[in-house]
């Protein structure tokens, strides 16, 4: 488990560009860890390296918005965004994850808000893991936000003070 070095380029033009072409200049760009997108909402074009013995690409970010990927063979591996994903992507914590992920590929990201764009590896097991981890975590806080609403829906009628209550609700 770990960051994977990955070659980036951003899409300021919007042109469109195809995978073929996105290789191309992903090719001639500088290596990165970790790229901060300083709020663009432009697509990205990462290419990645997979490391051996991991089965899994991650990428984390929970402001990552819309993922399309390719292994080298342009042959696409899947999409995924928001709502859902098809083929080898999938939400996974807070972002998305490759399955069976290829030697190498290359996605097409788009971030809303102030992302910072990396890449992980892991195993199916070790990313399972973390998956139950981070959804017993999200439960808990939710949780706790439900016993913070009854808690001030209690003080509201004991209190008969409606605006506690409101308070509650919102």
């Amino acid at each position: 488990d770990g960051p994977v070095a990955f070659k980036i380029i951003e899409d300021q033009q919007e042109e469109d560009w195809g995978v073929g072409e996105a290789i191309e200049r992903l090719r001639d760009s500088k290596g990165a860890g970790a790229v901060e997108t300083k709020l663009s909402e432009s697509w990205f074009w990462v290419m990645f390296e997979k490391p051996d013995g991991k089965d899994v690409i991650i990428f984390p970010s929970r402001h990552l918005w819309s993922i399309q990927c390719w292994d080298d063979r342009m042959n696409e591996l899947g999409r995924a965004d928001r709502s859902g994903g098809q083929g080898a992507l999938i939400p996974a914590l807070a972002g998305f994850a490759i399955l069976n992920a290829p030697e190498n590929g290359v996605c097409r990201v788009r971030h809303m808000g102030p992302a910072v764009l990396w890449i992980g590896a892991k195993d199916k097991v070790s990313l399972e893991r973390e998956q139950r981890r981070f959804e017993r975590h999200s439960g808990l806080l939710e949780g706790g936000m439900v016993m913070l609403a009854l808690i001030a829906m209690t003080a509201a009628v004991v209190n008969r003070q409606p605006i506690y209550f409101l308070m509650s609700i919102w």
